[in-house]
């Protein structure tokens, strides 16, 4: 019985550079329509217009403020919760100020840009999954072709645009590979200076057009340019005295793994960042994949998980080089450098875990001789009840692997690098998701989410803990597989 009728506005944010559309997944627990994607929006209350309906709900769940209404995109009628509701729906541009933008955590997990109809099919295959129909995505798919065949005609109903100056970043570390592919996928701010010690680094970036330094205590000193964001990708001995310089003049900080090398280095850090309310971000990238955000979304389909195996396995031919071949600036093997990916995944996924055991070997005299484990085997339990699991880790495998398996009460999902699948204890299958080939779009999406979010310590004061909680767990990992060795006793 359909009790009331109600009117609500929703708002498909454009991203006036490519016409991409902003939508946002609500949390698991949420009451209304949880675990879907969708738009920012909401009712109208009594009282207001529809015009102040959607400035308000866009301020509310973004932070952003309206500048444009660009079109009218129509009204869809649906019933929810006995109530029949009337959405009217319009594609707007707003100021568009990273500084201000935030999500409503109570009510979201996360928010992404949206550039093609692929994506939105793809992702939003959720909502059909979990029973909501295609009511978003059809506004979705509408929203972005017509985002997509702006012209210069469009008639404006409300234009109060304002120049905001671009996010000013630097990268430290800028002759590395990490760096490298920050600069190709990072594009929503500008990076203005590069630090490295190395001289050919330093040039190959000023053909790029940025400042470069050979040390972040130049950058600071030395020049009159105001750095917000850094980019740290450096050798792990080296990550937690550069991340303190930064943090001592309020710049955040987006870092490669580890997060520390130790637990007193991560407590440390944690203290500083905290202290100097400046975050410190890791860029462990596997939460943001689209088929694990679906796997945590839909666990509840596996009952209560009792096991887990997690194998990840490269497939290097040869001898460990670089930085990484010497104990000294990388500070661990393959459970610093490969496993912390594991780690971080199942402690965002299941919660936090006790390390029981750890098993390492090595594959060349070399890596032994500098005590840096080729693979390793770590046995954790869930501290929350989620069972106990078993993660491998191999450097020098015949083929690169990367395969998770949940055993659940009610089901078992097994995820790659590139598909999800979910079956019920019968062995059929469930659910299948597949992740987009080249997988750009979930950097983008890390780099955006934590960037937008460096103001909210709501979002990264938790992202910290799990971090220091990594670090505590290799730091138990390698002082039961080296209890006797006097080099990686700095773990302890």
């Amino acid at each position: 019985m359909i009790n009331q009728l109600k009117m609500t506005v929703a708002a498909l944010i454009r991203r006036p550079e490519d016409g991409a559309i902003y939508l946002q997944q609500r949390r698991w627990d949420c009451k209304v329509l949880p675990g879907a994607w969708d738009v920012v929006g909401g009712k109208v209350e009594e009282g207001e217009s529809e015009l102040q309906a959607l400035e308000r709900e866009i301020f509310e769940e973004t932070g952003w403020q309206l500048t444009r209404i660009i079109t009218e995109l129509g009204m869809d009628e649906y019933d929810l919760q006995g109530d029949r509701w009337i959405e009217k729906s319009f594609l707007v541009e707003v100021n568009m100020n990273e500084a201000e933008q935030h999500i409503e955590l109570d009510k979201y997990t996360h928010a992404r840009w949206f550039l093609t109809q692929e994506e939105i099919q793809l992702f939003l295959q959720v909502n059909h999954f979990l029973g909501y129909g295609e009511h978003i995505c059809n506004i979705a798919t509408r929203a972005l072709s017509e985002s997509h065949a702006l012209s210069e005609n469009i008639r404006e109903i409300s234009v109060s645009n304002r120049n905001l100056h671009p996010l000013q970043l630097a990268v430290i570390g800028a002759g590395g590979k990490q760096a490298a592919e920050f600069l190709t996928h990072y594009s929503r701010g500008k990076v203005i200076a590069a630090v490295d010690i190395d001289i050919d680094a330093r040039r190959r970036t000023e053909r790029m057009g940025l400042q470069t330094f050979a040390s972040i205590s130049e950058m600071l000193e030395k020049s009159k340019i105001n750095v917000e964001v850094a980019y740290l990708a450096v050798p792990h001995e080296s990550h937690t005295e550069l991340a303190i310089q930064l943090l001592s003049k309020g710049i955040s900080i987006l870092k490669e793994k580890p997060f520390a090398v130790t637990s007193r280095e991560a407590r440390e850090l944690f203290k500083i960042a905290s202290e100097q309310s400046t975050p410190v971000f890791t860029t462990a990238h596997r939460p943001f994949r689209l088929i694990g955000r679906q796997l945590k979304s839909s666990l509840h389909l596996l009952g209560q998980v009792y096991a887990y195996t997690y194998e990840y396995s490269l497939s290097i031919p040869d001898l460990t080089s670089g930085w990484r071949s010497k104990w000294t600036s990388a500070r661990g093997g393959v459970m610093l450098d490969m496993a912390y990916h594991q780690l971080d995944f199942i402690v965002w996924l299941l919660g936090e875990q006790k390390i029981e055991s750890a098993q390492i070997a090595y594959c060349y005299g070399e890596t032994e001789a500098e005590q840096l484990e080729d693979t390793s085997t770590i046995l954790t339990s869930s501290i929350s009840g989620n069972g106990a699991g078993r993660i491998i880790t191999n450097r020098h495998a015949h083929q690169k692997i990367e395969l998770l398996t949940l055993y659940g009460s009610q089901g078992i999902a097994v995820m790659s690098d590139s598909i999800l699948h979910i079956f019920d204890r019968q062995g059929n299958l469930r659910w299948e998701v597949r992740e987009p080939q080249g997988g750009q779009w979930t950097i983008k999406t890390m780099y955006q989410e934590y960037i937008s979010n460096r103001n909210n310590p709501l979002y990264w004061l938790p992202h910290m803990e799990r971090h220091v909680h990594i670090v505590d767990c290799l730091t138990e990992a390698y002082a039961i597989t080296f209890s006797t060795n006097t080099k990686e006793q700095t773990h302890v």
